[in-house]
């Protein structure tokens, strides 16, 4: 996790759109020096601090950096934008808010693929909802959380009755 944030990270500082063709040495050595002439002693600092950490990764963790940033680099300018807002709104949260998103996130990676698709359906179906209807799903889901959990399983009984098909036969 720690190196994922390092790549975005690094990647604020390099995301420039990626050429059609390497430049010479000699311009992406010119636009490098810009960039560091156009920092702040803070950016520069924070920089250095990162270059120290990226040196401190095993070869295999820095070659894996390096084809995350190139990835990062080949996406469209708007995924990367977006990618970085994101970034940036992570980094607002306070640090229990985001060890929560942390958790939330490590949860969702061991979900099995099926898993994930039905929550993505679920979430799809969720978002062609009107805004009555979604103020009507936080209405009940309020109701539903303040249930105790016998509250809860007796209802899904009763759920579970009125669905099931109902035996006709003498």
């Amino acid at each position: 996790m720690r190196s994922a944030l390092l790549l975005i990270a690094l990647s604020l500082v390099l995301s420039a759109p990626l050429p059609a063709q390497e430049p010479p040495p000699e311009q992406g050595a010119a636009r490098a020096l810009e960039r560091w002439q156009a920092m702040s002693p803070e950016e520069k600092a924070q920089l250095k601090e990162k270059l120290e950490r990226f040196r401190k990764l095993s070869s295999e963790q820095q070659a894996e950096l390096r084809e995350r940033l190139r990835r990062f680099l080949a996406l469209p300018p708007a995924v990367r934008e977006k990618i970085k807002e994101n970034y940036r709104a992570f980094m607002r949260l306070s640090p229990e808010e985001r060890a929560e998103v942390l958790r939330r996130y490590e949860r969702w990676q061991k979900l099995s693929d099926e898993e994930k698709t039905r929550l993505r359906n679920q979430l799809k179906r969720f978002h062609r909802l009107s805004p009555e209807e979604r103020q009507r799903f936080f209405r009940r889901l309020q109701r539903w959380l303040q249930l105790t959990p016998e509250q809860r399983e007796r209802l899904r009984q009763m759920i579970r009755r009125r669905l099931a098909p109902h035996d006709t036969s003498p």
